[in-house]
């Protein structure tokens, strides 16, 4: 009887080491992850904050766009938003990107 006890004790801490290991390693993917959305989001940041300066550049008139580059920004926002989407997202409205 002891032997079944010892073996069911032994069952039990393999199944709880097993757990954990498992755990660390969901912790340690979701850490992965965490860091790349840090970095997406700080990509996001610098494009947004790009974009808005080229916009006051343009409506001051010290930046002038060529048609590549109008042509490419259209295409951007096409790909980003097929549908009409919220400002953050494409600082642009859509009458301000055909003006280009």
């Amino acid at each position: 009887m002891q032997g079944g006890h010892l073996e069911l004790c032994t069952s039990s801490v393999s199944s709880y080491q097993i757990q954990e290991s498992v755990a660390v390693d969901q912790i340690s993917q979701l850490s992965k992850d965490w860091g790349c959305v840090e970095q997406l989001v700080k990509a996001a940041q610098l494009l947004t904050a790009s974009l808005h300066l080229a916009k006051a550049q343009i409506k001051s008139g010290k930046l002038i766009l060529s048609k590549a580059v109008k042509q490419g920004m259209g295409g951007v926002r096409q790909y980003l938003c097929p549908r009409p989407c919220p400002r953050a997202l494409f600082p642009f409205t859509p009458r301000e990107s055909l003006m280009w």
